[in-house]
């Protein structure tokens, strides 16, 4: 959890059991001390709240039908969808936008110790489950298979659900463009310091996603980067 960098950059939320978003506009800091308010950005278990903010923010000003979004997602490990045979693996962050990839509820659980999260669902389920990929390339490696070195993307047709926390009300329909760079010798944070082994790894996986945008896949031969300027309306 975070302070936005800048003036109601990110939703406020009050820190109670229900994590409900709450509209902090005119409160004085001790009133916002006193209320336990703070405000969410992206980081932690609530990897990209950007999207659900994003949606409600659009909702919020009445410009949210038809939305055309575009999402990151640098992953450990995927969650494979349920649904038809091709529908594509895609980040557990991602994935939580769909109501999956999070365990034990809405909670995150450590070494015993367990904090409450907001509820990260925001889009119907079934859109992630029946969506084929769109495009995947895969890194050549020499390393066991468990090793997961692949980049996936996927062209999601989503419509919201009622999300309490983050003020999204339900039947919004919109594009969802999400790009994930699955590398899972990737740490989620540099957490060994010999000879920068996670430094390089992050470094690998920026080089392979520079290289592997340039991988053609499909009936049409279509490279991911063709699929990157398209999502963003570039032609």
């Amino acid at each position: 959890m975070a302070f936005g960098a800048a003036l109601d950059e990110a939703l406020e939320f009050q820190l109670d059991r229900t994590m409900q978003h709450v509209n902090a506009n005119g409160m004085s800091a001790k009133a916002l001390a006193a209320a336990k308010i703070v405000q969410i950005a992206d980081g932690g278990a609530v990897d990209n709240s950007g999207v659900a903010q994003l949606v409600s923010f659009l909702q919020q000003n009445n410009q949210a039908d038809g939305f055309n979004i575009v999402s990151f997602d640098n992953a450990l490990k995927t969650h494979p969808p349920v649904g038809v045979v091709a529908a594509g693996e895609v980040g557990i962050a991602i994935a939580n936008l769909f109501g999956k990839g999070l365990s034990n509820g809405n909670k995150v659980c450590s070494g015993g110790y367990c904090v409450q999260v907001p509820d990260l669902q925001i889009f119907k389920l079934d859109s992630l489950n029946n969506t084929p990929v769109t495009w995947e390339a895969t890194a050549s490696t020499n390393k066991p298979p468990s090793t997961l070195h692949k980049l996936i993307y996927t062209k999601y047709i989503v419509t919201t659900v009622d999300n309490s926390t983050f003020g999204i009300k339900a039947g919004t329909t919109g594009t969802l463009h999400a790009f994930t760079a699955a590398w899972s010798d990737a740490d989620t944070a540099p957490r060994d310091a010999k000879k920068d082994k996670d430094f390089k790894a992050y470094a690998a996986m920026l080089n392979y996603i520079n290289v592997g945008l340039q991988q053609p896949y499909g009936l049409k031969s279509e490279k991911g980067i063709s699929h990157l300027q398209k999502a963003f309306g570039i032609k």
